[in-house]
C-alpha cells in the first residue's frame, strides 16, 4: 500500500483531529508523490538542493504542529518522515525559524520544472498543486487554519528577463511565526525587513517607501487561486478559478515604482499589514537574482 491511500483510508480520522493535521498530510503526500520520484533526472547539485529544501520542509511541518500546539506523534506521515531524514543537518536557524512549508514547495518546484514568465504554464501547474494541498471539500474550509498559499506573485525585470515567484504566509496563528523567522534568517531582502519591523514595532501598516533599481522595468502581477467573486476581482482568461489581484494598499505604499498588473485599486486594505503578502518574498528573491539593488529615498 502506498502512502497516498493510506493517507485517504485515514481521511476521517483526521478530520476528527483537526485541519492542522490534515493541512501537514497533504503537504507530505504532495512530497512523496509529486516531488520525490521526479529528482532522479535532476543534476547532482539540484538533487542536493531538493534534499536540503525537503529536510527544511519537514522541519516547517513539523514547526507549524508545535506552534498551534498538536501533536506531531500524532500525525503518522510527519512523525515517520522526522525518523526517516536527517534532520540533525538543519543549522539551528532553520531549526528555529524553518521558511513556510508553500515556499519551500514553490523553490522544489522550480528546480524540478523550472518558473518561466509564461503565467498560463505556471499556473496550469500550481493549481494542480493547489487542488492536492486543500485540505477539506467545499463547507468544510477554515480559513483561518489552512497551511497552503491562495495568492501568488510573479514579480519580474524585463531587460533582462528574470522572474521571481512568491506565495502569501497563510495561517492566521502561523503568520507572525513564519513572517520573524524569514526576518531572523535574512530570507527577505533587508530593505523589505526594515519596512516590516518597522511596520510590526508601530503595530500599524507599513509606510516604508522603497525603489527597486535594476537596469530594467519592474512588474508585478498577483494571483489568487480560488474562485474569483465580488466586482473587483478580474478572472483570469484560461483559469476560471484563477483571479488576478491589484495590489492592497500596503504594497502600493512600500514599492510604488512597480508596474502593477492589474492597476491598483484605493480600496483594497491589507487584512494582515505586517509582512505576509506574496509580493514581499518574490520581490525579495528576484532583487537577489538580478542583482538589483533597493533603495529608500526620502522622496519620489
Amino acid at each position: 500500500m502506498n502512502r497516498t491511500n493510506v493517507f485517504y483510508e485515514e481521511r476521517h480520522f483526521n478530520y476528527e483531529r483537526g485541519i492542522a493535521h490534515l493541512c501537514v498530510e497533504r503537504f507530505m503526500v504532495v512530497l512523496y508523490d509529486d516531488i520525490l520520484p521526479l529528482c532522479g533526472r535532476l543534476g547532482q547539485e539540484s538533487r542536493e538542493q531538493i534534499t536540503s529544501l525537503t529536510i527544511e520542509y519537514i522541519r516547517s511541518l513539523q514547526f507549524s504542529l508545535e506552534k498551534q500546539k498538536k501533536r506531531v506523534s500524532d500525525n503518522k506521515l510527519l512523525h515517520d518522515a522526522t525518523q526517516s531524514f536527517p534532520l540533525h543537518r538543519l543549522t539551528d536557524e532553520q531549526r528555529k525559524w524553518p521558511r513556510h512549508p508553500y515556499v519551500l514547495l514553490l523553490e522544489m518546484i522550480d528546480l524540478l520544472h523550472g518558473f518561466s514568465d509564461c503565467d498560463e504554464i505556471v499556473l496550469s501547474r500550481l493549481l494542480y498543486y493547489h487542488e492536492k494541498l486543500k485540505p477539506c471539500e467545499p463547507g468544510q474550509r477554515d480559513r483561518n487554519n489552512i497551511l497552503e498559499s491562495t495568492t501568488i506573485c510573479q514579480a519580474k525585470i524585463d531587460v533582462p528577463k528574470i522572474v521571481s515567484w512568491g506565495g502569501s504566509v497563510p495561517c492566521k496563528s502561523l503568520k507572525k511565526p513564519y513572517i520573524n523567522g524569514m526576518m531572523a534568517r535574512g530570507i527577505f531582502h533587508k530593505c523589505i525587513k526594515e519596512a516590516i519591523q518597522v511596520a510590526m514595532a508601530a503595530e500599524e501598516s507599513i509606510k516604508v517607501k522603497l525603489q527597486v533599481v535594476s537596469s530594467g522595468k519592474v512588474f508585478s502581477t498577483a494571483y489568487q487561486l480560488k474562485r474569483a467573486w465580488g466586482k473587483t476581482r478580474l478572472q483570469h482568461l484560461k483559469f476560471p478559478c484563477v483571479s488576478l489581484v491589484p495590489p492592497c494598499t500596503q504594497c502600493q505604499q512600500i514599492y510604488p515604482t512597480v508596474k502593477y498588473h492589474p492597476s491598483p485599486t484605493d480600496h483594497r486594505p491589507a487584512l494582515w499589514p505586517f509582512g505576509n503578502c506574496a509580493e514581499n518574498y518574490a520581490f525579495s528573491r528576484l532583487i537577489n537574482k538580478a542583482g538589483a539593488s533597493v533603495i529608500r529615498p526620502s522622496t519620489f
